[in-house]
């Protein structure tokens, strides 16, 4: 039991490191990009950038965590994230620090394509929802310190210190995990090396393809990119199909209920991604407030999330998943509907509120929808089902804030130094509906496990 508790604490302390260092950048954008003369379109790339490496590299650590041990894999993970996270705390222009945020989400892929399936070793089968419950607490709570603790910092540190603060935690993550994670031997399976670059340059292009409407690339350019990641990720997804040991099991999403989840994970994290990207920008921008109280304001969101995921969790473990995660995420719909309303009629207290029932409604559907996921595979492919479920949150995150890039470089191309409110107020509401939108989707695809189950299935 103590071996237990030391290795669950160095994995949730890992996804706590990943997830703390993703929203304390966000509410730094705005001041990094005045202090490095970057717009706005160019500077959610500190985002875009880390969320883009973990998406690349996140079938590859987690094919060699199968083949070399996941716990060995993860362990290398902890130490590149620290040393891109030193890299970005020694950072003091723009390329640089970009360079640095790919070597963080590098790290970052392995831990987090990891620790699930080493949660799932952790743990028995049937307290999993209990498991990701806590998960999702701790990982909530780090994302509420994220803003403030952010904030609090840029109120009397340079912006670099953000990332430095990483290096004491990542410490403290090894002696917890030393003598404490399962020894899982891997399978010594080579890597298949024509999966791991068509995978990574799929993922890539179609990102980078997609970003370039926020450059203003030229049209061909565009979807001469996007094509040419969509063609090398259905080289990618169709070889797996064929080859004797595929680096991730795609036959996955064959299973009805893993499909529908991942659909729903999807689109939620990209809706997800785009509203707490875009209301900094508002909040300081706008409506004047500084990082530290623009920090605090957000925490509302991570805050309720904490509070609701242990609950959810404990209900997912007994009830049907789909209409509690269905009923989240209609709540999450009518948050960010009223988050547009507090835009069009600037209220501090009705921005709080809005937020709490934003976080709130995503935890009631980001458990039960996690456990659904890793619930849904097999055991012998823990390893694929941890893999796909990491990159489903990453990939989500990662496609919303280039969507926030490109409707910020469509509405607002000219805001630097110089701010034009006029133009800020219409890209963020137009992100915001944008978010909306996405979240009505996902409410639509979860809505049909919901009325498939009726009220009465119990998840195995």
């Amino acid at each position: 039991m103590s071996r237990r508790r030391r290795a669950y604490a160095a994995l949730i302390l890992g996804t706590i490191l990943t997830a703390l260092d993703s929203s304390i950048a966000n509410i730094a954008l705005p001041t990094i990009g005045r202090e490095l003369h970057v717009a706005p379109a160019q500077i959610v790339w500190v985002a875009s950038a880390y969320l883009l490496a973990i998406t690349m590299s996140l079938f590859v650590v987690s094919s060699l965590g199968q083949s070399r041990g996941p716990t060995r894999v993860w362990g290398m993970g902890v130490a590149l994230f620290t040393f891109g996270s030193l890299l970005c705390a020694l950072s003091q222009a723009f390329p640089v620090l970009i360079a640095a945020r790919v070597v963080q989400g590098c790290g970052a892929a392995a831990i987090m394509s990891l620790s699930p399936a080493l949660v799932r070793d952790v743990y028995p089968r049937s307290l999993l929802g209990h498991a990701f419950g806590l998960n999702a607490m701790y990982t909530s709570i780090a994302a509420a310190m994220g803003p403030t603790l952010g904030g609090l910092m840029l109120a009397i540190l340079p912006w670099q210190w953000l990332f430095a603060i990483n290096v004491p935690l990542a410490f403290l993550i090894v002696l917890l995990a030393r003598d404490a994670l399962p020894n899982v031997v891997g399978t010594g399976a080579r890597i298949d090396p024509i999966s791991a670059v068509t995978s990574a340059i799929g993922f890539s292009a179609i990102i980078y393809g997609l970003d370039g409407f926020a450059r203003r690339d030229p049209l061909p350019l565009v979807l001469t990119e996007i094509v040419v990641g969509a063609a090398m990720f259905g080289w990618f997804a169709r070889r797996q199909f064929t080859l004797a040991v595929p680096m991730i099991s795609l036959d996955l999403f064959r299973l009805p209920r893993f499909s529908v989840a991942a659909q729903a994970s999807f689109s939620g994290w990209s809706a997800w991604s785009i509203g707490v990207i875009a209301l900094p920008f508002f909040l300081q921008l706008e409506l004047g407030l500084s990082p530290l109280q623009s920090g605090l304001l957000m925490t509302s969101w991570p805050i309720a999330n904490a509070i609701v995921a242990p609950i959810t969790g404990h209900w997912s473990d007994r009830y049907a998943v789909g209409w509690i995660a269905t009923g989240g995420l209609a709540g999450f719909t009518l948050s960010l509907l009223v988050f547009c309303y507090a835009v069009m009629h600037p209220s501090v207290g009705l921005l709080f509120v809005a937020g709490l029932t934003a976080g709130g409604s995503w935890g009631i559907f980001q458990t039960p929808n996690n456990r659904e996921l890793m619930g849904a595979g097999p055991p012998e492919k823990s390893g694929s089902t941890a893999a796909i479920f990491a990159s489903l949150r990453v990939a989500g995150q990662t496609f919303g804030a280039s969507l926030a890039a490109i409707v910020f470089a469509s509405f607002a191309p000219s805001i630097g130094a110089h701010v034009a409110p006029a133009a800020l107020h219409v890209a963020v509401l137009a992100a915001l509906s944008l978010a909306s939108a996405l979240s009505v989707l996902a409410t639509f695809v979860s809505a049909q496990r919901a009325f498939r189950d009726g009220f009465h299935y119990h998840p195995a």
